[in-house]
């Protein structure tokens, strides 16, 4: 990885944002080895020093290396982690819930990530809802699924629960608008003072 080319992208993003998400989707962590997305999680906190929140991405195709990567996030000294549905086999909803069970019990607290159009598997409100509620370190969910009536329906069960997030950028702002609470977009490595302004626009407008 190109160490030197990454911090400058944090320090870029730093004074505009409210959280950094090493190994997200942008970042495709699906394509790097265990050892890389350490090395990028590492440098990222490294560079952060305290003054955001880490985000640390480390869903993986099996639940195995998911929480061998959770573990060591949480040693490593991440603040959360983001955590993606096991991809390509897709998962029956039992087995989604099973697998998020499992990494709840490290301890790191968890963001939910659903983004069926990579993973290959859409939560239902009713999923969200249970995994939301029924683990101790959920505290939150990114929806990158682009699913208006799926965000909504989360909002009317999980709101002030949890935090609800969306990953979707073109639905970014109706989603703030109907009481999302965050965003977590690609594109926001590029405009970050933009979608900070929007941010703060919507939270203006809706408070």
């Amino acid at each position: 990885m190109d160490e030197a080319t990454y911090r400058e992208l944090v320090r870029y993003v730093l004074p505009h944002v409210n959280g950094v998400v090493p190994c997200g989707t942008t970042g495709e962590f699906s394509s790097m080895a265990l050892e890389e997305k350490k090395q990028v999680i590492e440098i990222c906190i490294d560079e952060v020093n305290g003054r955001l929140p880490v985000l640390a991405g480390t869903g993986c195709q099996s639940t195995r290396e998911t929480l061998e990567l959770t573990r060591w996030a949480r040693d490593a000294g991440a603040t959360g982690a983001l955590v993606v549905a096991p991809y390509f086999l897709k998962p029956a909803f039992n087995e989604v819930f099973d697998h998020y069970r499992q990494v709840d019990r490290v301890g790191l607290p968890l963001v939910l990530y659903n983004i069926p159009q990579c993973a290959g598997t859409h939560y239902r409100w009713w999923t969200a809802e249970g995994m939301a509620l029924a683990f101790d370190n959920v505290i939150g969910m990114k929806d990158s699924s682009g699913d208006i009536p799926f965000f909504m329906a989360a909002l009317e069960k999980l709101r002030c629960k949890i935090g609800l997030f969306c990953g979707h950028d073109e639905v970014a702002g109706a989603a703030l608008l109907a009481g999302g609470d965050g965003l977590i977009l690609a594109s926001a490595n590029l405009i970050p003072d933009i979608w900070q302004e929007i941010y703060q626009a919507a939270v203006s407008y809706t408070h």
